[in-house]
């Protein structure tokens, strides 16, 4: 069997003052494979994409004038990823759950910012990107009332990319150049579980 999905929102919010209006907009397209039989299996791929606008200002108390403080004017991210899944047919006693999955998620943010009257004097770019590899596994055993189940799962992780410059709208000197170290590890997890069915009889 083959699944397929395509979806997307735009959004348009006002927040009352002038300069701050947000926008949002989405896209979201999977496709999945699926098969049934002695063993099911499940292959996934995937993709979302994001943008937002949002901007800030302030006002005075009797709210009879407005200042822009921040414009981020552009902020847009990405995830892709992938998902591979082996399980036994529901029903019997023992059911195992096995597979893999990879996700990267990258993003940016584009801001105008330090205004003077009325104009912003300087732009700040930042971002980055995190990637994350795992394999889990999963099984669990019925006997009558009792129900046993544990699990775990490790992860690969890696963050990279890490940035942050900002420097002014008028010709000169960047006033931040910091690009960030990467990152990687790992993180194992598990868990357990037990329950017991108690019948009451009347």
């Amino acid at each position: 069997e083959l699944q397929a999905n395509l979806s997307g929102f735009r959004d348009r919010r006002d927040r009352g003052l002038a300069g701050t209006r947000v926008a949002g907009d989405g896209t979201d397209a999977s496709l999945r494979f699926v098969h049934r039989g002695r063993w099911n299996a499940s292959l996934l791929a995937y993709l979302q994409s994001r943008a937002f606008a949002s901007g800030f200002a302030s006002a005075n108390d009797a709210r009879t004038s407005v200042t822009r403080t921040l414009d981020q004017y552009s902020v847009p991210a990405t995830g892709t990823g992938g998902r591979i899944e082996l399980s036994s047919p529901a029903g019997s006693a023992l059911t195992l759950r096995f597979g893999g999955d990879w996700r990267r998620v990258s993003g940016e943010t584009h801001e105008l910012y330090s205004y003077v009257a009325g104009a912003p004097t300087r732009r700040r770019v930042a971002g980055g990107a995190a990637t994350t590899l795992g394999a889990f596994a999963d099984a669990r055993l019925v006997r009558g009332g009792l129900t046993l189940s544990m699990g775990g799962r490790l992860d690969r992780w890696w963050i990279a990319e890490g940035r942050l410059v900002e420097a002014p709208l008028q010709p000169g000197a960047l006033i931040t150049d910091q690009r960030f170290a990467d990152r990687q590890g790992w993180a194992p997890t598990g868990r357990g579980g037990i329950a017991v069915a108690v019948l009451h009889h009347r």
